[in-house]
């Protein structure tokens, strides 16, 4: 189950759950979540029966939960914006470690001011992203700043509305941290606009390693998130152990890779 369609972060998840699904002998449903008050996706898949569940960037209800559990189909998270009290499976990104990586990326370049962008509802994947960003910064560069701009989930001027009044008084060569590559496009286009160069002026790091980042002039370094792997693992725990005993370890998470390209060069 996934909340949007049509983007490469959906197929790259697809892809993994595909391959996984397919290789143990199963069929893949696919379903989206919405943010409705008559959201019956686990009605549907109880009536339907089934292996188990994966979801995407989702938060179970309670009452979800307590239904999918009566019936004994097992559910796996991917990526849930905060932790469900249960223990239900979380397959996940190393966001603090992979945050930490960037931020010592970005203090290798020795600026004395450091951006980044933090969405705001502050989901855990992001909060985790940010604070391993300003520990990795710390680590490499102590003596720069560290501020964050606060931009909107969903709003798709609010990247340019919220970093405009940073970038317009910048003084001095910066680095700055995106915690979406999608943001970080819309940072080069702000760039443009306020006669900034990537990177002497500013230079820029996304996370995701969308297939357009390669593409931009220069290419965006960015962190590689591991979506394929990650839901071929989800898929693998709902096959290998659906009675999920509390108690268990139950948080999987799978390291990013670092992809520097000129955006950051020194």
């Amino acid at each position: 189950m996934l909340p949007q369609w049509g983007d490469s972060w959906s197929a790259r998840v697809i892809e993994g759950a595909r391959s996984a699904a397919f290789s143990l002998g199963y069929d893949l449903n696919l379903l989206a979540e919405r943010d409705e008050p008559g959201q019956d996706w686990h009605e549907r898949v109880v009536r339907r029966g089934g292996a188990g569940v994966v979801a995407a960037m989702i938060r179970p209800t309670s009452k979800q939960l307590d239904m999918l559990a009566t019936a004994r189909i097992p559910l796996v998270l991917i990526d849930p914006p905060t932790d469900p009290q249960s223990d239900v499976p979380i397959v996940s990104t190393a966001d603090f470690e992979g945050g930490f990586t960037a931020g010592r990326h970005l203090g290798e370049l020795h600026r004395s001011r450091a951006i980044a962008l933090a969405g705001v509802p502050r989901f855990r994947w992001g909060r985790a992203r940010l604070e391993g960003v300003e520990a990795g910064l710390a680590s490499t560069n102590p003596s720069s700043s560290f501020e964050t701009v606060e931009v909107a989930w969903g709003e798709p001027h609010s990247v340019a509305r919220s970093l405009k009044p940073v970038l317009r008084n910048l003084d001095e060569p910066a680095v700055l941290f995106a915690n979406l590559d999608y943001w970080a496009f819309q940072v080069y286009d702000l760039a443009a606009e306020l006669g900034l160069t990537i990177p002497s002026d500013l230079a820029v790091m996304g996370f995701d390693d969308e297939p357009a980042a390669r593409y931009l002039r220069p290419p965006l370094t960015t962190m590689r998130q591991p979506l394929t792997e990650i839901a071929h693992l989800a898929v693998e725990l709902i096959a290998s152990d659906p009675t999920r005993k509390p108690g268990v370890h139950n948080r999987h998470e799978i390291p990013s890779t670092i992809i520097v390209r000129g955006s950051t060069a020194p």
